[in-house]
């Protein structure tokens, strides 16, 4: 909402503009947007600038407490985006689009009743999405409370549809760990979480059950701020919101016994320009330009045989950290449940995919180098079609706790030739994030 403003107002408000008399505006023109610093403004009494997600030309804070955001000038007109007030969404069944809610995870549907004291709807497993919200930035607020051995709570934004949404989670099991609290992006199919392992993607919170917790999500471009229980200090900033800058439904979300939410509310601000999309990412080492293969069934491919009869690749290049993130490209398996380590060790699990992605690496000289290897889950890499390394790094796989976590954990030395060298890899997904990585390093000599 936009509101206009005199420039007697802004006087009462001890503005001094008169500085600004010199900037012509034709008519046809953009408005001319000025920022909320102190070099850019002169006051007559004392005024403090101030930053806050959301407010991206800055905020002007008056000795009287008169706060002003995204002040333009437009055919002689002074205006400027008042704060909307919170959309509140009561927690009842017509409010709510309850088709969306995953019936695969669980045949309860939503149930709508009190709890704690509050009108509130508890949600044992699933996605169940707000009707006719359209939210980009701004903030989500709500109180959730799990349910004792509940494994997941949380809130999804920016929702395309069930395969393509961003999401913030609890897990009330490993509270007062690392675990506690989690970003993932869903991306054509699947939650993307053993891929992201750091400080902007975890975060350690203390989750009591049986107990309502405040949640403030603050949403602006490719960053999410996520507060709880009114505490100024954010347990976690997600600094990259892997599926960019996207927009969306609102929706709750809980999985394995899930919990209750009430108090639901967002507050949508202004519609913006989009973000210029982000430069392929690079680092010295790094292979970051590829051509990707199309997606197989894993029963319908060997892996473990280089493939002279791929006719389509699609370039694609690595993102931060360094992987090249196939499921932003292909349709994940999302296999449910798991197949076993037996399968598993067999290859070739129906059900599951595999894709193939090449690259050259050029080298002067030819000579040895460290190739270090990141994946999930599986892969197999061939070096001038011969192959070179396999492993396999599925949830569960290598011991029964281990959760498949994606990093740079394996490497191989191998041999360039003088040129061209191709460099080719098979990854193998089951489910939870499906991506490679490559790094050249020298052979330290001893």
């Amino acid at each position: 909402m936009k509101t206009l403003v005199s420039i007697s107002t802004l006087n009462r408000l001890a503005l001094c503009i008169c500085f600004l008399s010199a900037i012509s505006i034709a008519q046809t023109e953009e408005p001319i947007t000025i920022n909320m610093s102190a070099d850019r403004w002169q006051t007559k009494e004392n005024a403090e600038f101030l930053r806050e997600a959301g407010f991206y030309h800055g905020l002007m804070r008056l000795n009287g407490d008169a706060v002003l955001k995204e002040i333009t000038f437009s055919d002689g007109t002074i205006e400027f985006a008042s704060h909307a007030q919170p959309i509140q969404v009561p927690i009842s069944p017509e409010r709510f689009d309850t088709g969306t809610s995953n019936a695969r995870f669980s045949a309860a549907a939503p149930q709508f009743g009190e709890f704690l004291g509050r009108q509130a709807v508890y949600l044992p497993s699933g996605l169940l999405t707000v009707k006719d919200a359209n939210f980009r930035d701004g903030t989500v607020e709500v109180d959730v409370a799990s349910k004792p051995g509940a494994l997941f709570i949380g809130i999804a934004f920016r929702i395309e549809s069930e395969a393509n949404l961003e999401m913030i989670y609890m897990r009330p099991s490993v509270s007062d760990t690392i675990e506690a609290v989690q970003y993932t992006p869903r991306l054509n199919g699947d939650a993307i979480w053993q891929l992201l392992n750091t400080n902007h993607e975890k975060a350690s919170a203390h989750i009591p059950g049986n107990q309502w917790i405040h949640i403030k999500l603050v949403v602006e471009g490719r960053t999410c701020t996520l507060f709880m229980n009114e505490n100024n200090v954010p347990t976690l900033t997600v600094t990259n919101l892997r599926r960019g800058d996207s927009e969306g439904g609102i929706g709750l979300w809980s999985l394995g016994g899930g919990g209750y939410f009430s108090n639901l509310s967002y507050n949508p601000l202004p519609d913006r320009k989009p973000l210029p999309d982000l430069p392929p990412f690079q680092r010295a080492g790094l292979l970051s330009a590829w051509e990707l293969s199309p997606a197989f069934d894993a029963s319908d491919v060997d892996a473990s045989t280089y493939p002279a009869s791929i006719s389509e690749w699609e370039k694609v290049h690595a993102e931060d950290p360094g992987f090249v993130l196939v499921n932003r490209y292909r349709t994940s398996p999302a296999m449910f449940p798991m197949p076993s380590r037996e399968e598993m060790q067999k290859g070739r699990t129906k059900g599951a995919k595999v894709v193939f992605a090449r690259t050259q690496i050029s080298s002067v000289n030819g000579g040895e180098e460290v190739l270090k290897i990141g994946y999930s889950d599986d892969i197999v890499v061939y070096l001038n079609r011969k192959p070179i390394f396999s492993g396999k790094n599925a949830l569960s796989y290598r011991s029964d706790d281990s959760f498949g976590t994606f990093g740079l954990n394996d490497e191989t030395h191998i041999h360039l030739n003088p040129g061209n060298n191709e460099l080719l890899v098979a990854v193998t997904e089951y489910n939870g994030g499906w991506a490679f990585e490559c790094d050249l390093s020298p052979v330290r000599s001893e």
